[in-house]
């Protein structure tokens, strides 16, 4: 453990023991504002005032006792502390060959433990020498301290109680000590709301139907493809008897939505594993499945993976932003659904349709004759946000000016460079820098989003003049870059290709040349 870790951990420490002990910074402030209290006979005389100073202090010194924290283990942890100030101090001196005072490079003893004196029978006149005491533990002082705030919080937390920080301190306080908590030795996690059940949870293992199920599950795999599909088909046949042990053939399949549905979506999953795949019965089966789990996400992707097949680009994208709406009530912050939207976006692109890249337009006004320079567009009061301006959008409530919030509605989204509109940029969004040139002000532009970068107009009416040393995109997700003149000149590559296999990029239509 290194100096600058362990001087954290005994601060923090600290402020938690005093936390949980009840102690505050100032022991008499605190008990100073514990008010005296009269008491009174019958009728009505006073008796005296009871001092309630030596009541608190007793009770605090009881706690401290009894749970080994109070001023002897604050006392210790400061202790350690300067002793890992004092182990600095002899490494940086052997470093230089520098020798320290005797008292500067004894070891720090411990403020609690006495030396061990038994067995001396000398009196008061005895002029024996007494043993130094004992140095300090670092290590030791930090697990005890460790281990009793641990119990302490544990504590609390059964007995349903907040700690004494939680009562009775100031703000600045409460701060401190919940900075301490993140910082000490107990791991504090954030209640969330509990996920609700999905229908896969929520099935009876004992059920016939869901036998059947999990054989196919089995089957699935094992690569069976054909026998996972027909156990699904044989549990979703209304004719068939899931009273296995009633003679009566004709009995009444009993089922609920949750079954069905499960049995829906994974049936839908087979077909799309045969060998000749099935996408029209697979997108029936999912649909289904969609119906009767409206908040289970899964049927969504296998919607999404059917539409895909059959080359319906815009039904894949819709069923993955509903499967994304169906993850947000659900309380799943996976975003599952992000990587198949890359795929529909990019597999649609190439197809020639732009169904992934269907969200807003970022138009990038070009830098004009200063763009060689590194410079960005000029300010235009008409798009740009202009802080000094008193009718920007920073200060003007559209609900109060009709004629303003229409205009803003139809207001298009500007930016000044290539630097500017990657910051604000989505998922699905198109970026066309307009007709001009332009550039990326000498920082590179990461591309971690799923976009378009288009050139307006015909070929080379829209260029990107760079002269830097590093790339100006670096991509890192899926995207489409068509259209672009691009001259760069540095000691770097224009373009970089960074991340996982999937990060394929389209790059179509597109000229880098290098003119410096």
């Amino acid at each position: 453990m290194g100096k600058q870790s362990d001087d954290l951990e005994i601060a923090s420490l600290t402020r938690l023991q005093r936390s949980l002990i009840g102690k505050p910074k100032s022991r008499d402030s605190r008990v100073a504002r514990v008010r005296p209290s009269r008491a009174t006979t019958p009728a009505g005389k006073t008796l005296g005032t009871l001092d309630m100073t030596t009541s608190v202090h007793d009770r605090l010194k009881a706690r401290w006792a009894k749970t080994g924290g109070g001023p002897e283990l604050e006392a210790r942890l400061k202790a350690a502390k300067a002793e890992l100030a004092r182990r600095a101090k002899v490494v940086k001196a052997k470093a230089r060959g520098v020798t320290l005072p005797p008292n500067v490079a004894a070891p720090i003893s411990d403020p609690v433990q006495t030396p061990d004196r038994t067995g001396e029978t000398g009196g008061p006149d005895d002029s024996s020498e007494i043993p130094p005491p004992p140095p300090i533990s670092v290590e030791a002082v930090i697990e005890e301290a460790r281990r009793e705030t641990a119990q302490e919080i544990q504590v609390a937390i059964h007995e349903g109680n907040a700690p004494a920080w939680a009562r009775g301190v100031d703000p600045d306080d409460e701060d401190e000590e919940l900075i301490a908590l993140e910082a000490g030795c107990h791991t504090v996690t954030a209640y969330e709301p509990a996920k609700p059940t999905l229908p896969p949870q929520r099935l009876d293992p004992k059920h016939p139907l869901v036998r059947l199920k999990d054989e196919g599950n089995d089957a699935m795999r094992r690569g069976d493809f054909d026998l996972a599909l027909a156990l699904y088909s044989q549990a979703l046949d209304p004719s068939v008897n899931d009273k296995t042990d009633q003679p009566d053939a004709a009995m009444k399949r009993t089922t609920n939505k949750d079954i069905d549905g499960v049995l829906y979506c994974n049936r839908s999953r087979a077909r799309m594993q045969l060998d000749e795949p099935d996408p029209e019965g697979a997108m029936t089966d999912a649909d289904a499945a969609c119906k009767l789990c409206p908040d289970w996400p899964k049927p969504r992707a296998r919607l999404a993976e059917a539409n895909l097949a059959l080359g319906f680009y815009r039904g894949a994208m819709m069923a993955c932003r509903d499967g994304e709406r169906c993850e947000a009530r659900v309380n799943d912050r996976s975003k599952s659904f992000v990587p198949l939207m890359d795929r529909i976006a990019m597999q649609a692109a190439r197809e020639g349709s732009m169904a992934g890249f269907d969200g807003r337009v970022i138009y990038v006004r070009s830098a004009g004759e200063d763009a060689w320079l590194g410079k960005e567009a000029p300010a235009n009061a008409g798009f740009d946000v202009i802080d000094d301006d008193p009718y920007s959008t920073d200060t003007i409530d559209p609900s109060k000016h009709p004629d303003f919030a229409g205009r803003e509605r139809n207001k298009p989204i500007h930016a000044r460079s290539l630097r500017d509109a990657f910051e604000i940029c989505e998922d699905g969004d198109r970026i066309l820098l307009l007709r001009g040139v332009h550039n990326g002000c000498g920082a590179v532009c990461d591309v971690d989003k799923r976009v378009v970068i288009r050139g307006e107009g015909d070929f080379r009416e829209a260029v990107v003049d760079a002269r830097n040393n590093s790339p100006i995109f670096r991509i890192q997700r899926p995207c489409v870059l068509m259209n672009l003149d691009i001259d760069f000149t540095g000691f770097s590559e224009a373009i970089r290709v960074e991340g996982k296999l999937t990060c394929d990029p389209l790059i179509e239509h597109t000229q880098i040349v290098c003119s410096g």
